[in-house]
């Protein structure tokens, strides 16, 4: 799988912290349970841009479980559905920063692997 990391512009986007493209594998969950897969397609402090096969509501409560590598399991970082583009929905981090994402924006481009 191709984990791709670019830097973007933040343009007229609202974000705290630079915006990286990523091609991310994700769980997305909501009460609990597994509802699809998806793909991060970006990445920020304060959020992400997901893709996903499920209908999410807007202001929906969900968690997005990210696979890490072998030693140290997976995590799970709770969200809220912030807007709903086209075909991915703008989620917004409940803790500003969590430490996983702290962690994948300080890896060179490319060097995420799960």
């Amino acid at each position: 799988m191709n984990k791709m990391m670019v830097h973007l512009p933040l343009g007229s986007e609202h974000r705290w912290g630079e915006r990286i493209r990523v091609d991310l594998p994700v769980d997305v969950l909501e009460e609990g349970r597994v509802e699809a897969g998806g793909h991060l397609k970006n990445l920020s402090l304060s959020g992400a841009l997901l893709q996903s096969g499920v209908d999410l509501r807007l202001h929906a409560l969900i968690g997005v479980r990210i696979a890490g590598n072998s030693s140290a399991g997976s995590y799970v970082i709770k969200a809220r559905v912030s807007r709903k583009p086209t075909q991915c929905v703008g989620i917004e981090w409940c803790e500003f920063a969590p430490p996983v994402v702290k962690d994948l924006l300080r890896l060179p481009p490319g060097r995420y692997s799960p």
